[in-house]
């Protein structure tokens, strides 16, 4: 319209004119605001450029000839450290790291030479900050001869490079140190992989299993079998297969492989794993005889086996141990509670047995009675073992068992036979104490007939003081003879019952006074009258006492034969109390015991005596039968000076 204004003929009317001004107005106003509107697009474009620019990750360098910094965005100053101030105008040079300026030299000149796109990797170092790795591109502008670059921070990736090489290294020697044999397979089973145990101790190398196949590893005649296996290893159909791997040389190693399905370098692959299992083939087998040797053994015992588990379960029993438990079929005693062979009260002393093995390891010699299977009952005796796993920590528990029934019997008849030595030994001492009644009898018998021959009447007070006289002596004939009887005689039968301690030792006492006095052997009692009573058999504890009295009476008659100017034996008997606890001391003054025997008295047919002169049995019965009462004996004693034996009891219950 402003061309056409001017070309307009000078004929033109005002008023035209002016509509062509006006024309024009309108359309300047119009090209104005487009202008406006393009430059303020211009700007918004420059400032995304700008922003583009600086902000990119990459660090972007214009470098003049000289290669000093003409301009470098934000990126690039974080990239060297620094401030774009104080960047521009100095050499690149002097942010590289001494190390890496060469490299950085040769990079120049490559595009100086090339004029085209060149690469490198240099460290950079700015005022001792931290170190980076910074890859770096970039060329000649072919105008102006300025270098333009791109630098890119990649010490992240340099670092997970590192790690990645230092992970597959550690892979590596992983791999090389286990002690089996992986093997990578292609679907046709060719190896792919091995590592440097497999190849070792196969004598293959690399490059041998990398030209066979897996199944070739096998003799030839198991090389199907091994093939089937495989396959239904991977239809997940079986979990292993043993069949054995060949060496180079031939030799047969015994395995267990395993298979499965994996990739391998981004493609489908099979993973084998071979272990050796020789030394376990071995251990297996060694188990297998220990095994057999232990049940031979187990079965050998004369005594009855049973091993039981921490909660009192059996989990194994003995030939002899069904037998004594009534059974013929292991299956009816395995997994029973150990109780269940015990009546209800004897459980206390099973608790008893158990608890003592946990504290002191062994437990000897217990008496129980043991219920069959078949609910019949007989006497036994239990001994318990701990067995400790290897930590120290208890594991199993060994039982012993042993029937005692001919034991018992064996016992009754030696006790019985004991008490009658003891009877043949006290014999001249029993006559001597009926002799003496006898001759009073008969003193004043004569004294009697004496009177009736000087007199022709007899006063009947005479004769009734000289009969008392008579009868006391009869009766203390006959109690001498009553006591004699019931010493004698076998009370197995005897239900316990409380007596008097006291009472009992001087009964005892008064069967073997007569032989004592006569022997010079001096006897001390110190009885205290305050004992309580005891529970037991009244009979065989007297026993036991004349049996420490026989013993103590050989003991200082030896020492007297030994020393012939011995002449105070003494033996001395006492009871006392102790805390709650009754105790009876018998001591004497004789040989006493070497020390190398005090731990063998107490055995059967065990002793000290010249052959002829002892069975072995006193003491032994004496242990027995304490040990019935639930009581003690300690044997304390010095050769030469003297033996003391202890029996500690406890009070029957309503004493107590």
């Amino acid at each position: 319209m402003v061309r056409d204004y001017l070309n307009t003929p000078s004929d033109v009317s005002p008023a035209s004119l002016q509509k062509i001004l006006k024309a024009c107005r309108t359309e300047l106003e119009q090209s104005n605001k487009e202008l406006k509107l393009v430059r303020e697009q211009a700007a918004g474009a420059s400032q995304k450029y700008s922003e583009l620019y600086d902000f990119s990750p990459s660090g972007y360098l214009t470098l003049s000839p000289d290669h000093k910094i003409i301009e470098i965005n934000q990126s690039g100053c974080e990239i060297l450290g620094s401030q774009y101030q104080l960047l521009t105008g100095t050499e690149l040079d002097n942010y590289i790291s001494p190390d890496t300026r060469d490299v950085l030299k040769v990079f120049y000149r490559n595009i100086a030479e090339s004029r085209n796109m060149e690469f490198c990797e240099v460290i950079v170092d700015s005022n001792g900050n931290q170190l980076k790795n910074v890859f770096i591109e970039g060329r000649v502008m072919l105008k102006s001869e300025e270098i333009l670059l791109n630098l890119v921070d990649i010490t992240g990736l340099q670092k997970s490079a590192m790690l990645l090489q230092q992970t597959r290294q550690n892979y590596e020697t992983f791999i090389n140190a286990i002690d089996e044999f992986p093997f990578v397979m292609d679907r046709e089973g060719k190896i792919i992989y091995s590592n440097l145990t497999t190849r070792n101790r196969l004598g293959f190398t690399a490059t041998d299993l990398s030209e066979m196949k897996f199944e070739m590893l096998h003799s030839p005649a198991e090389r199907f079998e091994a093939s089937c296996c495989f396959h239904s290893m991977l239809r997940g159909s079986e979990i292993s297969c043993n069949i054995p791997l060949f060496t180079k040389s031939g030799e047969q190693i015994l395995v267990e492989t395993r298979i499965s399905h994996g990739t391998w370098n981004g493609k489908p692959a099979i993973f084998a794993v071979s272990k050796d299992i020789t030394a376990a083939k071995m251990v297996e087998q060694t188990l297998l005889v220990s095994e057999k040797k232990y049940r031979t053994m187990l079965n050998a015992s004369p005594d009855g086996l049973l091993v039981i588990d921490l909660d009192g379960k059996i989990t194994e029993v003995s030939e002899i141990g069904l037998q004594l438990l009534g059974s013929e079929l292991r299956e009816d005693i395995i997994s029973r509670h150990i109780t269940d062979f015990v009546p209800s009260e004897e459980q206390k002393v099973i608790s008893a047995m158990i608890e003592k093995t946990i504290n002191e390891g062994l437990t000897q010699n217990m008496e129980v009675i043991i219920r069959r299977k078949n609910k019949t009952f007989f006497p036994g005796e239990m001994s318990s073992t701990l067995i400790q796993d290897t930590d120290g920590s208890p594991l199993l528990f060994m039982i012993i068992i042993r029937d005692n029934t001919e034991r018992k019997k064996t016992e009754a008849k030696q006790m019985h036979a004991d008490r009658m030595a003891n009877l043949g030994e006290m014999a001249s001492g029993i006559a001597h104490e009926i002799n003496q009644p006898l001759n009073i009898i008969s003193m004043v018998l004569d004294k009697i007939l004496l009177e009736a021959a000087r007199n022709q009447k007899i006063d009947v007070a005479f004769v009734n003081e000289k009969s008392e006289r008579i009868f006391e002596n009869i009766i203390r004939i006959r109690n001498i003879i009553d006591h004699i009887r019931a010493f004698s005689r076998n009370h197995d039968d005897y239900v316990f019952s409380g007596f008097n301690v006291n009472t009992a030792i001087e009964s005892s006492f008064s069967m073997i006074t007569e032989q004592l006095k006569y022997l010079g052997i001096n006897v001390i009692l110190e009885l205290d009258e305050d004992v309580p009573e005891i529970f037991g058999n009244k009979y065989k504890f007297e026993q036991v006492i004349v049996n420490l009295l026989v013993n103590s009476k050989d003991a200082v008659l030896e020492k007297k034969s030994l020393i012939p100017d011995y002449m105070d034996m003494m033996i001395g008997i006492k009871t006392f109390r102790e805390n709650s606890s009754l105790i009876v001391e018998v001591t004497d003054n004789g040989i006493g015991i070497k020390d190398d025997d005090i731990h063998n008295v107490v055995l059967p047919f065990f002793t000290t005596k010249d052959e002829g002169k002892g069975t072995g049995l006193g003491l032994s019965i004496c242990y027995q039968i304490i040990k019935e009462m639930n009581g003690t004996i300690d044997i304390i004693s010095t050769q030469s000076a003297g033996t003391k034996i202890r029996i500690s009891l406890s009070p029957s219950m309503h004493e107590s």
